[in-house]
């Protein structure tokens, strides 16, 4: 039993700032299931609090199920399998939060404002809203049937395979669906992670007592003999549009991936973030299309596609952790509330989310092929690859810059833009190489934008000293 130092702030009750810091460290893992608390007499007398403000602290926690009590003994950390914790933020109307102001976003995620047309979506919003069932039935923990077997036409139509929609799982963002995976498998199972590539994952991975281990990418995809020698129970890829790299996996190694995960018994999340976003060639379909043992656990989201703010997912469960899934569903209820999901499967079920992409693929292609011409105007040594599909690229700068530099003139100039080591676990690249996001810049600004991120490297470049 160790005492704990609290620096209390007159933001709120005392006893509120302490249950918080018990909650933060029982979610860090300071505090581990089974150790024993303070008792209020000495933890009052170190912090130099009431001894009643400890008491209520505790009975919160107590009520919330945190810690549990055992007669003469004292309080003790609850044993619990704990969700991803969303950072909590406390602001009082005294407080002013400074956000960094951009004059150009090459971010990749979001949506461009300007081909977003919601007077098809209110209008699915109005006749949802006259059926009363929406606000007074109970919504299923699996999401909406309308919904599920909405996206189930559209997967067979656009992704290339079919599913039950009872294998379906209607969610709110890839945290959630992590969440509930960590319940479904194995309890010693390690992760595979691409390296590079979305290190979100690795984060909320690392909020469990679950390990991951980054595994390196080929040419062609994900290094298979890694997967084996790590011993990798589940890895996760993107497939379609490798993030943030570009690769697209070809079929042989996709059937690589199959034949590994069939072997060693082994499932690969599949995570198709930006598939339908296909520039050049024929739309290329899902591993899952060709998963036919039931070894690809298939996620997708509308963040891209439609709406970041809807925080529409949904996950589809191969048939051996469907089974695992029907067992506890009913302590994870949907995140997202029956009216959003019952108005956007209206939405789909009209046809309107085809034309909605046709109209937002021609826009990010457009926006796509201007990058590329003011690219090519300059001058300097660089290289552009990943246009096939997705929302960003990648440029690679071939000439001798100063990286500090660099970094600085992208900030003098406000222009916000990821580099591509950012991405990787402890590795830099030999070239300094961007992520050069399109998604949410405007058409109308992308030239003068080019010209001063371009200027920017430009000005990097490290003088060429003649002896």
């Amino acid at each position: 039993m160790k005492l704990f130092t609290i620096h209390f702030n007159n933001d709120s009750f005392l006893y509120e700032q302490l249950y918080e810091y018990i909650v933060e460290k029982i979610y860090d893992k300071t505090l581990k299931p089974g150790t024993k608390l303070p008792s209020k007499k000495k933890l009052s007398k170190h912090l130099n609090i009431s001894e009643n403000t400890v008491d209520k602290a505790y009975a919160q926690l107590l009520v919330e199920g945190y810690i549990y009590s055992v007669e003469r003994s004292g309080h003790f950390v609850e044993k619990l399998q704990l969700p991803i914790r969303p950072v909590k933020t406390l602001s009082s109307p005294q407080e002013r939060v400074t956000k960094k102001e951009y004059l150009y976003d090459f971010s990749y995620a979001g949506v461009d404002s300007e081909v977003f047309d919601v007077s098809g979506f209110e209008q699915a919003f109005k006749e949802v809203s006259k059926d009363k069932t929406v606000f007074t039935g109970r919504s299923l923990p699996e999401g909406s049937l309308n919904l599920r077997t909405t996206i189930r036409d559209y997967l067979f139509s656009s992704r290339g395979f079919s599913c039950s929609v009872n294998q379906m799982i209607i969610s709110s963002g890839t945290d959630y669906l992590y969440q509930l995976l960590f319940n479904l498998v194995k309890k010693s199972s390690v992760f595979g992670l691409e390296n590079p590539g979305y290190q979100r994952i690795a984060k909320y991975i690392g909020q469990t007592d679950f390990k991951y281990i980054p595994i390196s990418l080929d040419e062609d995809g994900i290094n298979i003999n890694e997967l084996i020698n790590k011993k990798i129970d589940l890895v996760t890829i993107t497939p379609s549009h490798q993030f943030p790299s570009g690769i697209i996996y070809p079929m042989k190694k996709r059937l690589e991936l199959l034949k590994w995960a069939e072997e060693h018994d082994g499932f690969i999340i599949e995570d198709d973030y930006d598939s339908e976003f296909r520039y050049r060639g024929k739309p290329i379909p899902a591993l899952k299309s060709v998963d036919t043992n039931q070894r690809v656990i298939y996620m997708g989201s509308f963040s891209k596609s439609f709406s970041p703010g809807l925080r529409i997912s949904y996950m589809i469960l191969p048939e051996e952790l469907n089974k695992e899934y029907e067992k506890i569903k009913h302590i994870y209820p949907c995140p997202v509330s029956n009216f959003t999901q019952e108005a956007f499967a209206k939405w789909m079920a009209k046809g309107e989310f085809y034309k909605h992409l046709n109209k937002t693929r021609t826009h990010y292609k457009q926006k796509m092929e201007l990058i590329i011409k003011c690219i090519e105007k300059s001058d300097m040594n660089l290289k552009v690859y990943g246009m096939d599909s997705g929302l960003h690229m990648i440029l690679e700068i071939l000439e001798d810059v100063d990286r500090e530099k660099l970094k600085m003139n992208l900030s003098d100039n406000k222009i916000k833009i990821d580099m591509l080591d950012d991405y990787y676990y402890n590795k830099n690249l030999k070239n300094p190489t961007m992520l050069l996001g399109f998604s949410v810049l405007p058409m109308n600004e992308i030239e003068n934008a080019m010209e001063l991120l371009l200027k920017s490297i430009k000005t990097a470049k490290k003088e060429v000293v003649s002896e």
